[in-house]
């Protein structure tokens, strides 16, 4: 055993997780920090409205790309890498133009759909949002083809802490969400200067804007048709519970907006180990799982051991999640009673989210885009049955379907693994 453990440290997997992992542990330290001393400064109120804006980033920061930035690792030359990577820069591009013209015309639809109407202007930084976002993702992968695992691992820590000394520091003397909001923004700024300054781009071109998106549809278009969809779906996915609760408790509760900071913070505190792992994992994964000649024994191991490292670490708020929160206040008790019931959520979503991208190397997007959406169908739907019971309970039945979703995703991974990729 000894032995085997020995020679699993040696290997170059084993570095580049510890690698990457070294700077995420150091990042998400100090976000965890921050999130932990937030409910002593920002108001519930405060925290959902900041959990409505970044419902809309994220999703736009999802799709942004066209995600073909994962792609980017996949070409063997690096000449047909960089017309990935310049793609990825043009659907930011028309992405964010596309995002700017929907949200000027159908603002006030928008408003009425989500009852995010208390974002007012900050609406459009969403589009900011997620255009950084997703180039710091294109960076990120453009520097996992080439091993660079030290400098993600840094920029890492540049976000980290760019984003809790802004919360922090300002919200002592400005304890708003526009603060928060502002945080996010600078920490994806400087950790996308950080990899910019630290990476040889491909050259632009107008001249090769045809031959770089033709490129890139015939070999990857499946990313486009697929994949960006199943984001958009997944983004959507992680996000509404949020949406859930601001549509179908705004005439059941007053300050609906409490309710969904509350959520927010119990989602972010019983997440806040696994973020360090996903993080750390997930890019060393895909590289791996692409150059294996044994795909399935490293899919199940990493899923098996994702599980049970993701259960042992947050089986505590299962049981002493409201002694926990209330060190924040008694107005934060509800959250410890959310984070017990979304353990089982959370584990198995970090466990298959962490290995998923089997899926885009065995080119099956179409598998996961099927399954979001029969996901978001049936937690919403089973989510509804119980609004007439209360929060907790329509959390709970959302928990519960959406465990059982990703275990049956995780199986189809696992039969996948152990497939050819021209097998269907």
């Amino acid at each position: 055993m000894i032995n085997l453990l020995k020679k699993i440290i040696k290997t170059d997997f084993f570095r580049n997780v510890l690698t990457v992992l070294s700077g995420a542990a150091l990042a998400q330290g100090l976000i965890s920090i921050s999130s932990l001393l937030i409910p002593f400064i920002y108001s519930q109120t405060e925290i959902g409205l900041m959990a409505n804006f970044l419902s809309v980033a994220t999703i736009l920061g999802a799709i942004s790309a066209g995600r073909i930035e994962f792609a980017i690792v996949l070409p063997e030359k690096n000449k047909d890498a960089g017309k990935v990577f310049r793609s990825s820069i043009y659907f930011i591009i028309f992405v964010s133009l596309a995002s700017f013209l929907f949200f000027s015309i159908f603002r006030d639809l928008f408003f009425r759909l989500t009852n995010f109407t208390n974002l007012g202007d900050m609406l459009l930084l969403t589009i900011l949002w997620g255009a950084i976002f997703s180039l710091y993702q294109v960076l990120t992968n453009w520097k996992t083809r080439e091993s660079d695992f030290k400098h993600i691992s840094l920029s890492r820590v540049y976000q980290g802490l760019t984003a809790s000394s802004s919360k922090i520091g300002i919200g002592l003397v400005h304890p708003f969400y526009s603060v928060l909001i502002s945080g996010e923004l600078l920490s994806y700024f400087i950790s996308t200067y950080a990899l910019i300054k630290k990476s040889v781009i491909p050259k632009f071109s107008f001249l090769k804007i045809g031959s770089d998106i033709n490129y890139t549809w015939k070999h990857y278009k499946s990313f486009i048709l697929f994949n960006l969809p199943t984001g958009l779906l997944n983004s959507f996915a992680m996000q509404m519970i949020v949406y859930f609760l601001s549509a179908k408790f705004e005439r059941h509760l007053d300050g609906v907006e409490d309710i969904v900071g509350a959520y927010s913070q119990a989602w972010r505190v019983i997440n806040m180990p696994l973020n360090i792992l996903t993080i750390a994992f997930s890019n060393v994964f895909f590289k791996k799982i692409r150059d294996t000649i044994n795909p399935r024994r490293i899919y199940l191991y990493s899923l098996l051991f994702n599980t049970c490292l993701s259960f042992f670490m947050l089986f505590p708020f299962m049981f002493i999640g409201e002694w926990i929160f209330s060190f924040f206040g008694d107005e934060w008790i509800i959250s410890g009673t959310m984070a017990a019931v979304l353990v089982p959520l959370s584990v198995m979503s970090f466990a298959t989210g962490s290995v998923s991208s089997i899926f885009m190397v065995k080119n099956r997007n179409d598998i996961v885009l099927v399954w979001q959406i029969i996901y978001i169908a049936l937690c919403w739907f089973m989510a509804d049955l119980f609004v007439s019971e209360g929060v907790i309970r329509s959390l709970l039945a959302f928990s519960v379907t959406g465990t059982i979703m990703y275990i049956i995703l995780a199986l189809i991974g696992l039969y996948l693994s152990g497939r050819n990729n021209d097998e269907k």
